[in-house]
C-alpha cells in the first residue's frame, strides 16, 4: 500500500494527495500514451538529495520525443519542480514519479490532438525488491514472455503502457510460485486437497496445444496464457484428478439495456 505524501504537483502546482485526480476519459489512462521516471532521493546528514535528477530528467525528454510527446515545461522547470516536491513532503528520502500523460479532451488512436499534462509524486518506498532481496539476494527465471522487439514498441522510452509486458511476466511468477498455497474452499469442501507443488502455471505446452486445437497461433494463444491454471487435485481416495481454473476472462452474453 502507497504511503501517502503531503502534496503532489500538477502542471505547475503543489496540490494535497487525495484532490490529485483526473478524468476517466483521460487518453493515457485508456491507451497507455504516457512516459515516466522513477527517481530517488536519499537521506543525507544535509537533508534528502536526489540521485541524478538531470540525467532522469533529461531521459524523461528523450521517451516523449521518442512518443511525439512534447512537454509543456523547460527541462530546467521539470528539475525545480522535483525539488519543490521533494521539499513539501518533508520526508528524509523518498521515491519520485515524474509522468507525462495525454489529458482529457480527445479519444483514439492520434495522439497529438490530446492535452499534455504533467505530475511530480514522492512517497516513502523501501528497497524495490524487498530489504530481504538486498541482505539475501533474490531468485530469477526466465519468463515466457518475451520482451517487446525495437520494431514493435521502442524499449528505449519508458513508456507507461510498455510494463504491461513486465506485469504479464510478473504474474507469471507470481502464480508458479504461489499457486500451490492458494485455497479453493469450493473444492476443498468436496473433499479435494491442493497437491504438493505438481502446478504447471499455463505455460507454452499447456496452453499453447490446446488453444491450437481450437484454431488458434501461438501469438493469440499467448494473450490467454495468464488466464488459465492448471494444477493437480488429490481426491480423498489418493487419485490426482485434473482442475483446469480460467481466471481474468469470464464469457458475458450481451445484456440489454432497458
Amino acid at each position: 500500500m502507497i504511503e501517502p505524501s503531503e502534496k503532489i504537483w500538477m502542471d505547475g502546482k503543489l496540490v494535497p494527495w487525495d484532490e490529485a485526480k483526473i478524468h476517466v476519459l483521460t487518453h493515457s489512462l485508456h491507451y497507455g500514451s504516457g512516459v515516466f521516471e522513477g527517481i530517488r532521493a536519499y537521506e543525507t546528514r544535509k537533508g534528502p538529495a536526489v540521485f541524478r535528477l538531470t540525467d532522469h530528467i533529461a531521459r524523461l525528454y528523450r521517451s516523449a520525443k521518442i512518443y511525439t510527446i512534447e512537454i509543456p515545461y523547460t527541462p530546467e522547470e521539470l528539475i525545480e519542480a522535483t525539488k519543490e516536491t521533494v521539499r513539501a513532503s518533508g520526508l528524509p528520502a523518498c521515491y519520485i514519479r515524474p509522468l507525462v500523460y495525454l489529458g482529457y479532451g480527445e479519444m483514439g488512436l492520434n495522439p497529438l490532438l490530446s492535452p499534455v499534462n504533467v505530475s511530480i509524486a514522492v512517497w516513502p518506498w523501501g528497497a524495490y525488491l524487498g530489504d530481504e532481496g538486498v541482505t539475501h539476494g533474490v531468485r530469477m527465471k526466465i519468463s515466457s514472455w518475451r520482451r517487446h522487439d525495437p520494431n514493435i514498441i521502442p524499449p528505449a522510452a519508458k513508456g507507461t503502457g510498455q510494463y504491461i509486458n513486465s506485469q504479464l511476466a510478473k504474474v507469471e511468477e507470481y502464480f508458479g510460485k504461489n499457486l500451490h498455497r492458494m485455497e479453493y474452499p469450493e473444492y476443498q469442501a468436496e473433499g479435494w486437497q491442493i497437491g504438493s507443488g505438481v502446478v504447471e502455471s499455463a505455460c507454452k505446452t499447456v496452453v499453447g496445444q490446446r488453444l491450437k486445437g481450437a484454431g488458434m497461433r501461438w501469438g493469440e494463444a499467448g494473450a490467454h496464457a495468464l488466464c488459465h491454471v492448471r494444477a493437480l487435485y488429490r481426491s480423498e481416495k489418493g487419485q490426482w484428478k485434473d482442475f483446469w481454473e480460467r481466471r481474468y476472462t469470464k464469457q458475458a452474453s450481451v445484456q440489454q439495456i432497458k
